[in-house]
């Protein structure tokens, strides 16, 4: 009988362990299962974008504008039609393009950079964020545009190339409408499984009703809260504001911000003013001028900033 019992007992052993080790190999197949479909469907993905028409080539082109949507009182969103619901723009993370648009009595060409705040994940179309200037004159032009009137654009104008797990940490220091160039880094990293990069954004306006794309900001931090990290300054901040008041100082962007580090990157973009004071002008050829202000006081090196 005891023999009997000690059989018995060791087939319930065996038994177990086979179970186990199928369930091993299930689940073990099923990942493997899972990590062909998303390489076959992201090479699929590759394969169609391939197959579209890119709508910048570097020459001049002229863009229909589709509609329009209010942002805030100076602050527009501006949709432009591409030739076909398949098209994509063509625009490279990071990169922007330049508009173009008869300025004054003479009709003198003047030329503005701006970066879309849509890229080649959406076709047909692609938005740009416009804030009016008093003395803005091509904000002021794109402003004036009706739906169906056309305005003139060239690029890719490449500016930070990007691809996934390129640095640890990327800090953003924007101000006003120089979120435009974060987002599309935002949205491009934050977008890809694989990628495991942070992302620290300081962003600064004059009131809390200034804060562009608030909306779609707050939501990338909740679905990403452990990759994207968010800090708000505003000059005139309201009763029960919990972010900070006041200008970028060096107490705050040293905690806001990820430290120096091979691996890390810190971005800059917003009014002259302001990336003057956080990291030194740019040239007057626009290059990147050397690294001064608030970064290279916190021990940022040259080569870890970058001057949109």
């Amino acid at each position: 009988q005891y023999v009997r019992q000690k059989t018995y007992t060791t087939r319930i052993q065996v038994t177990k362990e086979r179970q186990s080790n199928i369930g091993v190999l299930l689940v073990a197949g099923a990942l493997a299962l899972g990590g062909a479909y998303y390489v076959f469907n992201k090479q699929q993905q590759e394969t169609e974008a391939a197959q579209r028409n890119i709508a910048l080539n570097n020459d001049w082109k002229d863009f229909v504008l589709e509609e329009t949507e209010d942002v805030s009182a100076d602050t527009k969103i501006f949709r432009f039609k591409l030739d076909s619901q398949d098209d994509i723009v063509g625009l490279p993370v990071a990169s922007c393009l330049l508009t173009r648009a008869p300025i004054g009595d003479d009709d003198k060409m003047l030329i503005r950079p701006y970066t879309p705040v849509t890229g080649d994940e959406v076709p047909g179309h692609f938005d740009l964020l416009v804030k009016e200037y008093p003395k803005g004159n091509m904000s002021k032009y794109i402003h004036n545009l009706k739906p169906g009137e056309k305005l003139s654009m060239k690029g890719p104008i490449s500016k930070l190339p990007m691809h996934q797990n390129k640095y640890a940490d990327i800090g953003m220091i924007a101000g006003g409408t120089g979120i435009t160039p974060m987002l599309q880094v935002i949205k491009y990293l934050l977008n890809h499984p694989a990628d495991q990069t942070r992302i620290w954004l300081v962003y600064g306006n004059v009131s809390e009703s200034d804060i562009l794309a608030r909306e779609e900001i707050e939501a990338l931090r909740h679905k990403h809260p452990h990759r994207f990290r968010v800090h708000y300054t505003l000059d005139k901040a309201p009763e029960g504001w919990t972010h900070s008041e006041g200008y970028m100082t060096k107490d705050m962007l040293k905690r806001r911000l990820p430290p120096p580090g091979y691996h890390n990157k810190i971005l800059v973009c917003g009014p002259p003013g302001m990336v003057g004071a956080i990291a030194g002008p740019k040239n007057p050829d626009y290059t990147q001028g050397e690294l001064k202000g608030v970064l290279k006081e916190l021990d940022y090196l040259p080569h870890m900033v970058y001057k949109f």
